[in-house]
């Protein structure tokens, strides 16, 4: 009783300690390459929101190359950044990095105390606490974390999501009003965060008694789902006020590309596979999808007799599939950190199927601290992305020449930040002006109109045809109107998608007349 009694105090704070070290660990392998190390280790996205957090916190204006209005990021952490700017407006890459980091230790440590500490109310505290570890510490969630992305906000929202919605004490008016606040802030981290809160709340009305609407709508997860409703339409009336609009460009235009390409479950697949994917076996992500799976039936059948695992088999399943559907429709945008929303339905259904081995619960809880020191000390996959060496080079090219011209890309974020942040993204995803444009098969018509004389980016986005296609410039005009340059290195590691990063001139004259021409045809 008394070693039952010490995991339940000192489980949760093991776990902490676990996952908040996990991420430190992470970005101290990271942090002493400077610039270029940091540059191969996040991702171009993290950069997007870095210059848009500097351009607001010194002219109070959401924009990504300090024109065009930009709505394509998650606010919370939009936010956090530019008060990061507002204190620090000069701070380099690398104190960003750290503030990044110190961030997402922080949240990943008190989301891992949160739910090895709730869990241990429905489940055994040695099975809360080794599904903790298992997600938090083995597979790819500690990397995440060091994304200098808004994942880790998401993580600590959905852990507090599934603390505070298992409980079974009554609703009262202050916990309602805390719950409504819970879900508004969840959507604040990341809108697709409504699912959890959505699952919860199916659970909750299928498992209630007696069951009557007015039950159903009184749940603990119906009224979070109230709160993330409202956090959406919040985020609605944000973005129209930015750009006119209630969706995010950034969403349309992904929305956009999957339709085109056609939607694809793979890619989801294969983030859920990343939570536990310890890079042991011959096919990680596959092993990881299968456990996945297996947990969610185990789950099911070994919580049949009692109501309160039965609701965290039924959350956990639900959210975990919806997240596969809506990911599904984004396919074609799908990233490596996509992985941090299955990580709390995925350790739901881990405590669950855990909770059943008592006898040999110790054995499995050791494992998973030897398979979590394991995992994590022989990764040395910190370069995800070699290639934005490249981008760091062009920006740093036409920062110093200080060219007049004005110069766009496709994969902007690394770019701008080395450029100083006045690159026109081409893609939408941070421009909100061009999502009609490349709907309409018109993106050089938007060149010309803004005066864009250089594109600076990888050589596929210029040559290949479904490139073209997905951004809204399939015509033979880029051909005749758009010139290689310069190339800034032929060395292999700098390229992406087999082809070199390169300048290239826009002939505007060129463009124009061509543009002139296919009006006057097309009036004929």
């Amino acid at each position: 009783m008394k070693s039952k009694g010490l995991i339940a105090v000192a489980g949760p704070l093991l776990a902490a300690l676990l996952a908040s070290a996990a991420v430190a660990l992470r970005a101290r392998t990271i942090a002493p390459g400077g610039d270029e190390s940091i540059v191969q280790a996040i991702p171009d996205d993290a950069f997007y929101y870095l210059v848009l957090a500097k351009h607001f916190a010194a002219s109070g204006t959401w924009t990504f190359d300090g024109v065009h209005p930009a709505t394509g990021f998650h606010v919370l952490w939009a936010y956090l950044l530019a008060a990061f700017y507002r204190v620090w407006p000069e701070a380099t890459l690398l104190r960003a990095f750290v503030f990044g980091s110190a961030v997402a230790s922080f949240c990943h440590g008190v989301a891992a105390f949160t739910v090895a500490s709730r869990l241990s109310r429905v489940v055994p505290s040695l099975a809360a606490l080794t599904a903790t570890i298992l997600v938090f510490c083995v597979g790819n969630i500690p990397a995440t974390g060091a994304f200098c992305m808004e994942t880790p906000l998401l993580l600590l929202a959905a852990a507090l999501t599934c603390a505070s919605l298992i409980s079974d004490a009554p609703v009262t008016r202050a916990s309602a009003a805390l719950l409504l606040v819970l879900g508004a802030v969840g959507s604040f981290c990341r809108t697709d965060y409504v699912v959890l809160p959505a699952a919860f709340a199916i659970a909750q009305a299928l498992l209630v008694r007696p069951r009557s609407w007015r039950a159903m709508m009184s749940t603990r997860g119906a009224i979070c789902l109230e709160g993330a409703w409202v956090g959406l339409m919040l985020l609605a009336v944000h973005t129209y006020t930015i750009s006119g609009a209630i969706v995010q460009s950034s969403a349309s235009t992904k929305m956009r590309w999957s339709s085109i390409l056609g939607h694809d479950l793979q890619p989801a697949l294969y983030a859920l596979g990343r939570v536990l994917d310890t890079k042991l076996t011959p096919r990680p992500v596959t092993t990881g999808i299968v456990l996945a799976g297996v947990c969610a039936c185990l789950a099911f059948w070994l919580a049949r007799k009692d109501r309160r695992r039965m609701q965290l088999a039924i959350a956990g399943a639900l959210s975990g599939v919806a997240y596969l559907l809506v990911y599904a429709h984004n396919s074609a945008a799908m990233q490596p950190w996509y992985a941090t929303s299955f990580a709390v339905p995925l350790l739901m259904l881990l405590a669950v199927v855990l909770a059943s081995v008592p006898r040999g619960s110790s054995i499995v809880f050791l494992a998973a601290i030897a398979l979590a020191g394991t995992s994590q000390l022989t990764r040395q996959d910190h370069a995800l992305w070699p290639h934005q060496r490249a981008p760091m080079l062009g920006g740093q090219v036409l920062g110093q020449a200080q060219f007049p011209e004005r110069t766009g890309a496709w994969n902007a974020g690394v770019l701008s930040y080395f450029s100083g942040g006045r690159i026109v993204n081409l893609d939408g995803l941070v421009n909100d002006t061009v999502l009609e444009y490349a709907r309409r098969n018109e993106l050089l018509a938007y060149i010309a109109r803004e005066h864009i004389e250089r594109i600076a980016d990888f050589g596929v986005m210029i040559d290949d045809r479904m490139a073209r296609r997905l951004g809204g410039y399939d015509s033979p005009m880029a051909d005749d109107c758009i010139a290689k340059v310069g190339q800034l290195d032929k060395k292999y590691e700098l390229r992406w998608i087999d082809s070199e990063y390169g300048i290239y001139d826009v002939n505007l004259e060129c463009l124009k007349a061509a543009l002139d021409a296919t009006a006057l045809s097309s009036t004929k």
